[in-house]
């Protein structure tokens, strides 16, 4: 195990805040979760969360979307050819905080095949000017580093991931409403 340079509980706090929701995860550890929140902590919560995906046969892909592939706020980001697919992350966006706040979090891949983990956040704008941003960023790494490579990935509907779930909750365990008398 890695010495992380951060308490435990909040390290995996953060992580598991950043599987749920970047825009979340930022709102709760600016509040200073345990007084371990800097720009630093948030490499180590993405690799984190990598490690917790790793555990149970997990790519980050089953659980955030491919830029330019899967439907949702990444759909049409990333869509030209060379970057489609190039792109797994979450994104978070608090308009009304802060006075906007959008954070685009994941990994990105390379033509030379390197996997490169990346946070982005900004506050205080234009939401729609900050994802503009974040695109040129990521694409300026990606670039830098020979150009972006689509990850090995093949889009599966939801319902067929769900067809592949089970419950690990007893009959006994489930919860069941009670009748309105």
């Amino acid at each position: 195990m890695r010495n992380w340079p951060f308490k435990g509980a909040v390290l995996a706090t953060a992580a598991a805040l950043l599987l749920a929701s970047p825009a979340m995860a930022l709102e709760k550890l600016v509040g200073g979760i345990a007084g371990q929140n800097s720009p630093t902590t948030w490499p180590y919560a993405v690799a984190m969360a990598k490690g917790m995906l790793a555990k149970h046969g997990l790519e980050p892909s089953a659980i955030m979307p491919v830029a330019g592939i899967d439907p949702g706020t990444l759909e049409d980001r990333f869509t030209g050819l060379q970057w489609r697919g190039s792109v797994i992350a979450k994104t978070g966006t608090l308009v009304r905080t802060d006075g906007g706040v959008s954070s685009l979090v994941g990994q990105m891949k390379t033509a030379r095949g390197e996997v490169l983990l990346f946070v982005i956040m900004n506050q205080s704008g234009s939401v729609s000017r900050f994802r503009e941003n974040q695109d040129y960023l990521v694409m300026l790494v990606q670039n830098t580093r020979g150009g972006p490579k689509a990850f090995d990935y093949t889009p599966v509907a939801m319902a067929m991931q769900l067809s592949h779930t089970e419950s690990s909750a007893g009959a006994s365990e489930e919860y069941e409403p009670k009748p309105k008398q």
